[in-house]
């Protein structure tokens, strides 16, 4: 299974935000880090589990890993 890369993004005065590539369109926002990245895994897992119920398919045993990516500032 492959990994799901979750990418986030720092907002001076603003909080955080995170995306992931496999799931576009969709984005978290949270003050800190830390509710960002919960946030983020929490909404990766939901938007897999609606896919999965969506398409009338059982659920999931597991869920792929979740790869979370902090760029470093320039």
């Amino acid at each position: 299974m492959d990994p799901i890369r979750v990418i986030y993004h720092e907002h001076p005065g603003d909080g955080r935000s995170a995306e992931s590539p496999a799931l576009p369109g969709r984005r978290i926002f949270g003050e800190a880090y830390g509710d960002t990245h919960d946030l983020a895994e929490q909404g990766v897992r939901f938007v897999l589990d609606c896919d999965v119920e969506e398409r009338g398919a059982p659920a999931a045993a597991s869920y792929p890993p979740i790869e979370h990516f902090v760029p470093v500032p320039a």
